[in-house]
């Protein structure tokens, strides 16, 4: 082998190699954060405030009624909150980018009872990080987003994820309250 000019397949590898890399590398974003404000009128018109619920543990619901997930994990958040409710925990949605007679057919299709913040416009979703549906993030009692979920919830990332944070650890350990 001669020694010169990069074949094309060297350059093209580097190349590739550096995009992993950087792809790879975190940023100062993936560490935990603050929840962002969430706030404006739910499906029935009335004012909610996650700064409400400050000191709670709150599930926050990126969905939408053309969103075939969404109506699968709709049951799924309100037998969570059903289950927790009465130990500090709260769902609240976010209705992104819908008509607002498919969104509230879609509550009393699955007779979920959480409010839903209406966001027409996506612009609630974006502050909040949401880039598909359905998401969830959970916030802990400080209003730190301590879990994220991309896609449908399930019975098993409710017990695995926001029971421990609502009964906290040492009743998810086998512990006492």
């Amino acid at each position: 082998m001669t020694r010169g000019r990069p074949s094309v397949r060297t350059v093209l590898a580097a190349v590739i190699g550096m995009l992993v890399l950087v792809g790879c590398q975190g940023t100062a974003d993936d560490g935990p954060r603050q929840a962002p404000p969430l706030s404006g009128p739910d499906l029935q018109g009335n004012p909610q405030d996650i700064a409400d619920l400050a000191g709670e543990v709150v599930v926050v619901n990126a969905w939408a009624s053309w969103c075939g997930p969404c109506r699968d994990e709709m049951p799924v958040l309100e037998a969570a909150l059903d289950a927790h409710g009465d130990d500090g925990l709260h769902v609240l949605g976010i209705n992104t980018r819908d008509q607002p007679d498919a969104a509230q057919g879609l509550v009393a299709e699955t007779g979920v009872t959480f409010p839903s913040v209406v966001d027409t416009e996506g612009t609630i979703a974006v502050e909040w990080g949401v880039s598909g549906m359905p998401q969830t993030f959970v916030v802990d009692r400080d209003g730190t987003i301590a879990a994220h979920r991309f896609g449908a919830v399930d019975q098993e990332w409710i017990d695995s994820t926001i029971a421990p944070l609502v009964h906290g650890a040492s009743e998810a350990e086998g512990g006492g309250p």
